[in-house]
C-alpha cells in the first residue's frame, strides 16, 4: 500500500534529527545524493511549492553484507533512504521502494543502476496525488512523474551518489560534523555543531582568541565538557591540538541546523 509522502517541510526539523541520532546503529554503506531541478512543470510544481533551479539533498543506505566494492544490491539490501526539496521530503517512512538495482565500482561509489520509489503527495485542495521518482546512477539524472491531469514526468535533473566523507556512516545531512567522524554525535552544547569540530566556544561562529581563552581557563580542569572535543573525559592537550586545527574557522561544518545557519 502506498503511503504518503510528507510535505510543508522547508528544513529538516530538529525531532527527526534527534530520532535519527537516536536509532539503533546499523553495519552500512551510506551515500549523499546532491542534485539539482532542471525542468519542472509548472503545474505540479507550484501545488509542491518547488521550482526550477531548486537543490535536492539526501542520502541512501545499505547493509555491508550486501554492498561494498565492485558489488550490485536492491532493494532488500536498503534499509534507509530520503530525498528532499523544499517543502517536499520523501523517506523511508512514507513511501515505498519499487525496484532498486545498484552497483558499486573499486571506491565503493555508486557507478550504475537505478532505484524507484513511490507515495503520495498532498496536493492541498487537489487532494492525494500520485509520485513516481526514479534515480538513474548510470547517467547521474533522475526524475518524477505522476498520472495526476495526465501530466506525466513533471520534474528532472541532475543528481550523483558519493560515499559520505568521514566514514562514520552518517550522512551529511544528518551529521552535525561532516568531515570529521563522529558517529555517536556528541554535542555538549547543543549549538548544531559535533564536539569534535567545535572548536567555537563562544558559539560566535568564529574560532578566535576568544576561544583559546575559555580552552585555557579549562584545561586540565575536572567536569569540563564543551572544550572536551575528543570526548575523553578531559580537556587537555589533544583537545589543544583539534583547536589548533580549526583556529580562526567557523566551527562544522554541519549538515544539521545549528546556532550559525538558524
Amino acid at each position: 500500500m502506498t503511503r504518503r509522502i510528507r510535505t510543508g517541510l522547508a528544513a529538516i526539523t530538529a525531532t527527526a534529527l534527534a530520532a535519527l541520532a537516536a536509532a539503533p546503529a546499523a553495519r552500512a554503506n551510506t551515500w549523499d545524493f546532491s542534485g539539482i531541478i532542471e525542468f519542472c512543470n509548472p503545474i505540479a510544481c507550484n501545488i509542491a511549492g518547488i521550482g526550477q533551479g531548486d537543490e535536492l539533498f539526501g542520502f541512501l543506505k545499505a547493509n555491508d553484507d550486501a554492498s561494498g566494492p565492485n558489488q550490485t544490491f536492491g532493494a532488500t539490501d536498503i534499509f534507509d533512504y530520503l530525498i528532499l526539496t523544499g517543502s517536499v521530503e520523501v523517506g523511508a517512512d512514507d513511501s515505498n521502494i519499487d525496484g532498486a538495482k545498484l552497483t558499486t565500482d573499486d571506491a565503493d561509489e555508486i557507478a550504475s543502476g537505478t532505484i524507484s520509489f513511490s507515495g503520495t503527495f498532498d496536493g492541498g485542495i487537489f487532494g492525494l496525488i500520485d509520485l513516481f521518482v526514479t534515480l538513474d546512477a548510470s547517467t547521474d539524472t533522475w526524475s518524477v512523474s505522476t498520472p495526476f491531469l495526465n501530466l506525466g514526468v513533471v520534474a528532472t535533473g541532475t543528481g550523483t551518489f558519493t560515499h559520505e566523507p568521514d566514514g562514520d556512516d552518517r550522512a551529511a545531512i544528518e551529521d552535525n560534523c561532516i568531515l570529521e567522524a563522529n558517529a555517536d554525535q556528541r554535542d555538549t552544547d547543543g549549538d548544531g555543531f559535533g564536539n569534535v569540530c567545535d572548536a567555537d566556544f563562544s558559539n560566535d561562529c568564529n574560532v578566535n582568541f576568544a576561544d583559546l581563552g575559555i580552552l585555557k581557563e579549562a584545561f586540565f580542569q575536572p567536569d569540563t565538557t564543551d572544550t572536551d572535543m575528543d570526548g575523553d573525559g578531559n580537556t587537555n592537550f589533544t583537545d589543544l591540538g583539534t583547536f589548533k586545527a580549526h583556529f580562526f574557522a567557523p566551527p562544522g561544518p554541519s549538515g544539521i541546523p545549528n546556532i550559525c545557519t538558524l
